[in-house]
């Protein structure tokens, strides 16, 4: 049975004292709408941000020249840079694992500050969120994906009608363990799939842990969520859906999925 499979899984150590956001304060959250800054001042030349993330737009994938975490946001005020939220849907036999079980388990990133942020080698914009999860059976990649979900749901593939989501806020600290864990994930297997992933990158930096079950699957991580009741779960929250799809450590803009 694949419940009896014992595979290695490496443990991540949470922040200490990190709880969940209540849904009150975490899905009225206004995305920051101001000018662009990197640095110390607002940059045309987006060639000196990074070269372990990339910026994105909707049309374009340019690998960057300086790391992101080489400018520190703690170093400008910000206690917390992005938003991590978990979304778990237990589908109609449809989701990432080719009907094996239904639905499917991911991570929004959601920038809060200013500036720039790197997820696991993807460069987020101020105010923008992007989905993160590992797909199974995709037609181009197995394993990592940023912005998938986001526009299966745009298109209509995949509605995510009754998923449940919590939500955290991230220290630089806990973004860069987030980002380390993506970078480790771009791989999917029955026993390591997408609620493997997407508790492990939500244990690692929140005090209120999440099952996934066993053997891992959507449905476990949606009852799981659902334990800590509607002060900190909320149905149907918003899905961001503005990049493009991209797959892989480092990404590559999908041929198969774009707008």
């Amino acid at each position: 049975m694949i419940s009896s499979i014992l595979l290695y899984t490496p443990v991540y150590a949470a922040e200490d004292n990190v709880i969940a956001v209540p849904k009150a304060d975490n899905y009225e959250f206004e995305a920051f709408n101001g000018s662009v800054v990197f640095g110390e001042a607002e940059v045309t030349d987006k060639l000196n941000l990074t070269n372990e993330a990339s910026y994105n737009t909707d049309d374009v994938s340019i690998q960057l020249s300086h790391a992101v975490s080489d400018v520190s946001p703690q170093s400008y005020g910000y206690d917390y840079v992005a938003r991590l939220q978990i979304f778990a849907w237990d589908g109609d036999g449809s989701g990432s694992s080719g009907g094996w079980y239904s639905g499917h388990a991911f991570i929004v990133v959601t920038n809060l500050i200013d500036r720039y942020i790197n997820a696991g080698m993807f460069a987020i914009a101020p105010g923008k969120g992007v989905t993160i999860g590992t797909w199974q059976k995709t037609g181009e990649h197995q394993g990592i994906w940023f912005g998938l979900e986001g526009y299966k749901y745009e298109n209509g593939d995949d509605d995510y009608d009754g998923s449940y989501s919590m939500a955290v806020m991230l220290s630089q600290s806990a973004l860069d363990k987030v980002g380390s864990i993506i970078k480790d994930s771009d791989k999917w297997s029955y026993t390591e799939n997408c609620s493997t992933f997407a508790t492990n990158v939500w244990n690692a930096v929140c005090s209120d842990k999440l099952d996934p079950g066993s053997p891992d699957t959507p449905r476990n991580v949606k009852n799981s969520i659902a334990s800590y009741g509607t002060k900190y779960y909320g149905v149907n929250a918003e899905i961001p859906t503005y990049y493009s799809p991209h797959y892989g450590v480092p990404h590559k803009k999908s041929t198969v999925f774009s707008y």
